[in-house]
């Protein structure tokens, strides 16, 4: 599978039109998933979803899907991203309540906020990104503060959270001592 946990794009769409070719080429056996970033909603949410989805790509906007094996695949749209465009919060408790705890679940959640009712609910994996790990050095130390779940991997109880620093950047098109990733993981099933 391929997840891209938000933040696609920056301060403008006019890219993307460009970047529909490549992002066909993103090809899985199970599929490609996207939830939105603030940075979607800053440069136009529904025409980056709109061109995600036509490359293929399962644009998760407050949604639970159920695969056929039974994993469970949650996404949820970028809380900031919402507030600055004048929705309402997504229904979070809402969303993750339809879990159900015996089966697997990956949720995708741009920022690495709410973690400790993700692991509550029974989700055994979150995927977020929104920080960049800091970009430029030494950001990251602003960054802890606001967002005290760091770049990297994170455990509550039987619950996993990976926080990456992503792909790109923001604002700048540059990193220092922040150098991006795109990340691999492999899961395997618990031995009961």
């Amino acid at each position: 599978m391929i997840f891209i946990t938000g933040d696609l794009v920056d301060e403008s769409v006019a890219h993307m039109e460009k970047m529909a070719p490549s992002l066909v080429r993103l090809k899985s056996n199970v599929g490609v998933y996207a939830v939105t970033g603030n940075h979607d909603y800053y440069a136009g949410v529904e025409r980056a979803t709109r061109i995600m989805r036509s490359a293929n790509i399962k644009v998760l906007r407050n949604e639970l899907e159920v695969l056929s094996n039974g994993l469970q695949i949650l996404g949820i749209d970028d809380p900031t991203g919402r507030r600055r465009m004048g929705e309402p919060d997504a229904d979070f408790e809402k969303l993750i309540g339809g879990v159900d705890s015996s089966k697997p679940s990956i949720l995708l959640y741009h920022q690495p906020i709410q973690f400790e009712k993700t692991a509550e609910a029974g989700i055994g994996l979150q995927l977020s990104g929104h920080t960049h790990g800091g970009q430029l050095y030494p950001i990251i130390f602003i960054s802890k503060q606001i967002y005290p779940w760091t770049p990297g991997l994170h455990r509550l109880g039987n619950s996993y959270l990976y926080v990456s620093k992503g792909a790109g950047t923001w604002g700048p098109p540059m990193r220092f001592l922040a150098p991006p990733e795109i990340v691999h993981i492999r899961l395997k099933a618990a031995n009961r």
